[in-house]
C-alpha cells in the first residue's frame, strides 16, 4: 500500500501494522489504549461532546482563542 505525504493511518489490530519506508521517511508513531468514550473530530479541534466541538470551531470563527505570542496570523476554519 501507498500513502502520500500527510496521511494518516489508524491501525485498530496491533498485531496486524507493518510498515515498509524508503530512505528520508519521517514516522509518528502514537499508541495506546482506546478511549472509552467516541471522540469527534473537525480540522485541529477533537472533543468526547459534538456539543463541545461546535462551540470550539464558533468560537474560532468569532476568534476568541487566545493569540499566540509574536504571532497576528488567522488561518479560516476550513470549509467557512
Amino acid at each position: 500500500m501507498s500513502w502520500d505525504p500527510g496521511n494518516l493511518l489508524v491501525a485498530k489490530d496491533k498485531d496486524r501494522c507493518a510498515l515498509e519506508m524508503k530512505p528520508g521517511t519521517h514516522l509518528l508513531i502514537f499508541g495506546g489504549k482506546p478511549f472509552s468514550e467516541e471522540r469527534f473530530i473537525h480540522w485541529n479541534f477533537v472533543s468526547s461532546s459534538k456539543e463541545r466541538l461546535e462551540k470550539a470551531k464558533a468560537e474560532w470563527i468569532d476568534r476568541h482563542f487566545p493569540q499566540v505570542p509574536n504571532d497576528d496570523t488567522y488561518i479560516p476554519l476550513p470549509g467557512h
